[in-house]
């Protein structure tokens, strides 16, 4: 895993946190995968519960059909994040059922110049502590 989807990663899991206290992660690669997604989704969730799907570019594409069932359907307590490197790999009705939120690379001048790092934190800090209004409104901007 390199160093940007690690981030993507972290920020992720932030971002699950600011939905409920519960997730869980998984990878997609197949259609397997997918239905063991659906069994663990046909629970009954009290709480939010949040699914981190990493790595969802490298599903094959009957695998993301099947996904897209509960993209379309989730159930009431039950939130996805999927996290790519390229949304050109994952197919158009998966996206247009995603809010999408770029998170950028950002180039480190000095080893030693953790200014960038700090500045990053602090977006995804105050976003996370933003209302879900705010949220949906920054988002729009970008």
């Amino acid at each position: 895993i390199d160093k940007d989807q690690e981030k993507a990663a972290e920020f992720a899991k932030k971002l699950s946190k600011s939905f409920g206290k519960v997730s869980y992660e998984f990878s997609v690669l197949k259609i397997e995968d997918v239905r063991e997604i659906n069994k663990f989704t046909r629970l009954a969730f009290n709480e939010t519960t949040t699914l981190i799907l990493r790595d969802i570019e490298n599903a094959t594409e009957e695998a993301m059909n099947v996904l897209l069932k509960n993209l379309e359907e989730p159930q009431k307590n039950v939130r996805f994040i999927l996290l790519t490197t390229s949304i050109n790999k994952i197919i158009p009705t998966i996206i247009s059922r995603c809010q999408i939120i770029n998170i950028k690379k950002q180039k480190v001048q000095k080893i030693t110049d953790l200014n960038i790092v700090t500045n990053l934190d602090n977006d995804i800090e105050t976003f996370l502590n933003m209302s879900i209004g705010e949220k949906f409104t920054y988002l729009d901007k970008i």
